[in-house]
């Protein structure tokens, strides 16, 4: 799942990366306070924003370190974290970089796994 999310961001698809949510998700994104600060968004709202972002006449890399899974005893969910690293280019020159510490909640919903939560703080590089 987690490597579909990831092929899913790659490809710039709102729809495929959001379908591993739950609907009633939570994503928690904490900028720098300049920035906006907290947001806390559902699933459709968080899917009507990348689709926002990914529409910018942009080249967006993105690469991902220090992946780390836990599976509960009982197997029935699991916590995700991850590093990743984010830059957004225009006219060949990087106008934005920056760094992510994310977690997730990964539950079992008919079966299969689905995100309920992600938290990320982001950290703007210079």
């Amino acid at each position: 799942m987690l490597d579909a999310i990831k092929s899913a961001g790659r490809d710039r698809d709102s729809v495929k990366l959001t379908s591993f949510f739950t609907s009633d998700a939570v994503i928690v994104i904490d900028l720098p306070a300049n920035m906006g600060g907290r947001m806390e968004m559902g699933v459709t709202q968080y899917r009507e924003q990348l689709s926002q972002t990914w529409s910018l006449p942009a080249e967006f890399t993105f690469d991902v370190e220090d992946e780390s899974y836990t599976i509960s005893k009982d197997g029935k969910s699991a916590e995700a974290s991850s590093t990743m690293i984010e830059e957004v280019m225009m006219g060949g020159r990087v106008i934005i970089s920056s760094r992510s510490k994310e977690e997730m909640r990964i539950v079992a919903v008919d079966g299969k796994p689905a995100i309920s939560n992600v938290y990320a703080k982001i950290t703007f590089n210079q």
